[in-house]
């Protein structure tokens, strides 16, 4: 070292500059704005309110829903990507579109305020009706162990046309569902009712995927 150069105290060479301060703060409050959004994209949080899925689920819970088990690419993409399910009208799906028996959340094709959930009863393709109670879907009667209390209603047969669902919930006597409304439209499918974890004593995963039925 020579006579002119001056000596730097550790500290004061360790010593982060107010750019490189700012500019960590900044990268900090970047990500976690990128995590936010990246998990709205993938699940959302779920309030259930009302009787109309009892006994599956009751008022109160407070579920996950898994928002990219279903998400959909354009259907100009088959070609380009053939490891993809399609669906229906030409839909594809990364995982799978919504199946018989699942549990989902939506936006009902109503006016409400609200998100709704229900089960998926008939997809694209099956007929539906339903007689003193009893859910027949493609000429054979459901047997529906999650339904306690299957009502008298009625119901002539309806084929669920693409790219829309036929929707019910569990507790037919206190559900407003497919049965007033008509089929449920695919896009307005938000999700699939995946984890429910308040109360504590309810956590854990949604039984949503009951034995194949015709």
């Amino acid at each position: 070292m020579t006579e002119n150069e001056e000596t730097v105290p550790d500290e004061v060479k360790e010593r982060p500059s107010a750019f490189r301060i700012a500019r960590e703060i900044v990268e900090t409050v970047v990500a976690a704005f990128v995590l936010f959004f990246v998990i709205q994209l993938l699940v959302q949080n779920f309030g259930v309110h009302g009787l109309s899925m009892e006994p599956s689920v009751h008022s109160g819970q407070v579920l996950m829903v898994n928002k990219v088990v279903y998400f959909s690419l354009d259907g100009d993409l088959a070609r380009k990507a053939p490891f993809l399910q399609a669906g229906s009208e030409g839909d594809l799906y990364i995982f799978h579109s919504p199946r018989r028996g699942e549990v989902i959340v939506f936006r009902p094709p109503i006016l409400s305020n609200e998100d709704y959930i229900k089960r998926v009863i008939g997809v694209p393709g099956d007929t539906v009706s339903i007689s003193s109670g009893t859910v027949i879907r493609n000429g054979e009667p459901l047997e529906e162990p999650y339904v306690s209390y299957r009502g008298n209603d009625s119901m002539d047969t309806v084929i669920v046309p693409a790219g829309e669902y036929f929707v019910l919930g569990d507790n037919r006597a206190n559900s407003r569902d497919s049965r007033s409304w008509g089929m449920l439209p695919g896009e307005n499918i938000i999700g699939k009712a995946w984890l429910t974890y308040w109360p504590l004593d309810k956590l854990g995963f949604l039984e949503n995927n009951p034995p194949p039925q015709p």
